[in-house]
């Protein structure tokens, strides 16, 4: 495994805005996606899939993957036609739970996804926080998201991102022992491919307000991302003293990780 320096980016929603505020938050226009992908086309850095981006020296200033939470209907739509047209293969991160469901994409869309060279993955099996759950729900939640996914698309499932950006160690050990190669996260950073294995990856989100400016910060500005990352550990913290309900929102305003359920 190579030990290149990747940016993994995380988009939520692409050409929709949800009726939820707190969403909205995350929702970025067909328009300002094709602007965020003609910049890192055209940016010193390797746009590289989940594959590659363990596999392949990149050298230079590094690599970027372009990862989706959710996988609603939009994600098929909009996100992968101007994919295709530029040669590059994203993450899904779905919740096989939700497949099929108004506004999500169905398992026909999924398996047109995995054949054009998109990775599919977990994102729980209904989106419910691993946190929240006792240990054999968890169990559970993890083993249908990933069994179910397979048996639909005939692929291994062996990436997942957390629900709401949230486990602990526990949850995290558990994701290993069913069959979860790598783990994405919600920590606010760069990362190094060569600990994906061993390491929760962090992703850096994608807000309403990012247009190609901000997304260079994103990518470029260890200070930019120094402040998110400061904000994501102060909310950690605060969650520990006074309890995960009452900074579950908080943690999506400064992550940009949706902790809400999913309508």
């Amino acid at each position: 495994m190579n030990n290149n320096k990747i940016a993994t980016i995380a988009y939520h929603h692409v050409g929709f805005v949800p009726d939820s505020l707190e969403e909205a938050r995350y929702a970025v226009t067909k328009e300002q996606f094709r602007d965020h992908l003609d910049w890192l086309m055209a940016s010193p850095y390797d746009v590289l899939s989940v594959d590659e981006a363990v596999s392949i020296d990149t050298g230079g200033p590094g690599g970027v993957v372009i990862s989706f939470d959710d996988g609603y209907v939009t994600d098929y739509d909009h996100v992968l036609p101007m994919l295709q047209r530029r040669n590059i293969s994203g993450i899904f991160f779905v919740s096989a739970g939700n497949v099929g469901k108004p506004g999500y994409m169905n398992w026909a869309q999924l398996r047109e996804m995995a054949d054009s060279n998109m990775t599919i993955g977990a994102h729980g099996y209904d989106h419910t926080l691993f946190n929240a759950l006792s240990m054999d729900a968890l169990d559970d939640q993890l083993k249908r998201s990933r069994l179910e996914l397979e048996d639909k698309l005939g692929i291994p499932v062996t990436s997942m991102s957390l629900p709401g950006g949230i486990g602990d160690r526990e949850a995290i050990a558990r994701a290993r022992q069913n069959g979860f190669e790598l783990i994405f996260g919600s920590c606010p950073r760069r990362g190094h491919s060569g600990n994906w294995n061993t390491h929760v990856i962090p992703r850096l989100a994608l807000r309403s307000h990012y247009y190609v400016p901000e997304l260079k910060r994103l990518v470029e500005s260890p200070y930019f991302r120094a402040g998110l990352e400061f904000r994501y550990r102060g909310l950690r913290m605060l969650r520990g003293v006074v309890g995960r309900g009452l900074t579950g929102k908080l943690a999506r305003a400064a992550t940009g990780i949706a902790t809400s359920g999913r309508r």
